[in-house]
């Protein structure tokens, strides 16, 4: 009722009282845990809905009529919180490393506060009461951006559920207990939380309590070093991208998404996410109908990039969905014209690799077609005229894969030794497509006993550093009878995959006794892993990974 009168201020009290009687009725609690969401959510605050949203689940029965629906924007808001978090948290760490006399003060208080209220909180942790419990709610959810937000909100992301286990849990905590039949909440606690479930666990010992009373503790969170600043930086332009992202596409938020996007290009106008952003808020501006954002950005992609993908998919809004059906249509004519040229049909051969010029207005591998056709000539030809088939096919095909495999049979030409070209031609057409979903693949021999150990160290390294990154669990395959494959899942786009993995190689932490092993690693499409996969040729695949990635890595 006194939402409807738009006494908001007065409703919201009213559930807040709902919430602190409903001791025994826990799907009042949840509606009402529910409906300040909701309110909150069409403001929109954000981080305040999530907080009752995930406060809700706790409690709401599955039988509830909209509870997929609620599950749902739960999720998508726990995605959204968790990148709005690593932006505040890593903005107030740079402010605390920049500012030495402010850090200084900062801690010392931090320090004096943690000795002041030890007993204090150790009361409050067992003796809360649901109100105390909403009046933190809305304490977390305004914190301001100063220095010591960090120190002060570790548990921001986990609030909803955390504070309910610390002020109302006196059941027995079992094993996944949080997916038991007691009460329903969202999967996969965040760091945040099991940090806090880490120290619940210990009982808040002697040495945990006495190292938040010393500086100490607090400046190793602190990017004082040149390699933690990168990586903080890194950290937001990742979680801005993600934000624009997510407001864009699982909120129709584009004043937000505009707003994500911009920042990012504003702070980082060197990051490899300008052009993606720029790519991005040009979407946003033909759903916004603005005329003049879609001009300028549609401009500043194809001045600057007139030959990226994002551009041609600007000039033609159907190009990546033509581009991947004829990229199909020509491997499958590819795969059909090379099972000719091992049955020793070569005639047959050059003539259908004429024909692929022809019948192909855009071939991605005419280059591919061209060196089979000038081996199948020198089969059927004499040496001068297969001489004259690879001259010709390194000069119209400078930047081929195949154009050493080339030079190499020429040389021989030229010195009178008899060429065998029987294998030489590759049977496998991978593609290169920006916008695929992509995996990062690491080789490792069958004889290393540490592979759980590199999985476990993987699934560290992206929850410290990718927490709202959706990774599938890291999975391994054997690859033949000698190898496996460490496979980590799924990276949206070449830009976020190369990112990440660039990452990976440069960790030296969690993964420096991966990385000083020096295998074979590489990113691959979801595609182009299966054709990898039937070939199972790593060194056939990391040319194309080479020439198409063309990553350095100053280590």
């Amino acid at each position: 009722i006194e939402f409807k009168e738009t006494n908001d201020s007065l409703g919201i009290s009213y559930l807040h009282k709902s919430v602190a009687s409903s001791t025994s009725n826990t799907k009042q609690k949840a509606l009402s845990y529910l409906r300040l969401g909701n309110y909150y959510y069409d403001i929109p605050s954000y981080v305040k809905s999530y907080n009752y949203y995930d406060s809700s689940l706790v409690f709401l029965p599955k039988e509830y009529a909209d509870f997929d629906k609620t599950k749902e924007r739960a999720q998508a808001l726990k995605k959204l919180v968790a990148n709005i978090i690593i932006v505040q948290k890593e903005d107030s760490l740079q402010r605390l490393a920049n500012d030495e006399g402010y850090r200084n003060k900062i801690i010392n208080e931090l320090a004096q506060k943690a000795k002041d209220e030890e007993e204090a909180s150790n009361q409050q942790a067992s003796t809360g009461s649901d109100d105390d419990f909403l009046a933190n709610n809305e304490n977390n959810s305004s914190s301001t951006n100063t220095g010591a937000w960090y120190f002060y909100n570790q548990n921001t992301l986990g609030f909803g559920f955390t504070d309910f286990r610390k002020k109302w849990g006196e059941r027995k905590l079992e094993d996944n207990w949080r997916r038991s039949n007691k009460e329903t909440v969202l999967p996969e606690e965040t760091a945040y939380e099991e940090e806090l479930s880490d120290s619940a666990k210990s009982d808040t010992t002697k040495t945990k309590i006495d190292a938040k009373t010393t500086p100490e503790y607090y400046l190793q969170f602190i990017p004082l070093t040149n390699e933690k600043m990168m990586a903080s930086h890194n950290k937001i332009i990742e979680a801005l991208y993600a934000l624009g992202n997510i407001y864009k596409e699982d909120f129709q938020d584009y004043p937000n998404s505009i707003k994500s996007f911009e920042e990012l290009i504003s702070r980082y106008d060197t990051s490899s996410y300008v052009l993606p952003s720029w790519f991005n808020l040009y979407r946003v501006s033909l759903l916004t109908k603005d005329d003049a954002m879609e001009l300028k950005y549609k401009n500043l992609v194809l001045n600057n990039y007139p030959e990226s993908e994002y551009a041609k998919i600007i000039l033609n809004p159907n190009y990546n969905k033509v581009t991947r059906e004829t990229r199909k249509r020509v491997d499958n004519y590819y795969s059909i014209v090379y099972d000719l040229f091992k049955e020793r049909y070569y005639d047959k051969v050059i003539l259908r690799c004429e024909t692929a010029k022809t019948i192909f207005a855009e071939n991605h591998i005419q280059d591919k077609f061209d060196f089979l056709a000038a081996l199948a000539v020198g089969h059927t030809s004499p040496v001068d005229t297969f001489k004259l088939a690879l001259e010709t096919f390194i000069v119209n095909h400078p930047q081929s894969d195949s154009k050493p495999e080339a030079e190499k049979m020429l040389g021989l030409i030229k010195t009178g030794i008899k060429v065998e070209v029987e294998e030489q031609a590759s049977n496998v057409p991978y593609n290169h497509v920006f916008s695929d979903k992509f995996m990062i693949v690491i080789v490792v021999p069958n004889t290393d006993k540490e592979l759980n150990n590199y999985k476990s160290a993987i699934a560290d390294f992206n929850k410290q550093n990718y927490g709202s990154f959706n990774f599938e669990p890291i999975k391994t395959i054997f690859l033949d009878a000698n190898n496996q494959l460490i496979m980590i899942k799924e990276l949206d786009g070449d830009q976020i995959a190369i990112d990440y993995y660039k990452a990976i190689l440069l960790n030296k932490d969690l993964l420096q006794n991966l990385n000083t092993k020096e295998y074979a690693s590489f990113i691959i499409s979801n595609d182009n892993f299966n054709m990898f996969y039937k070939d199972k040729n790593v060194e056939n695949y990391l040319k194309f990974f080479n020439k198409n990635f063309n990553i350095e890595i100053k280590k």
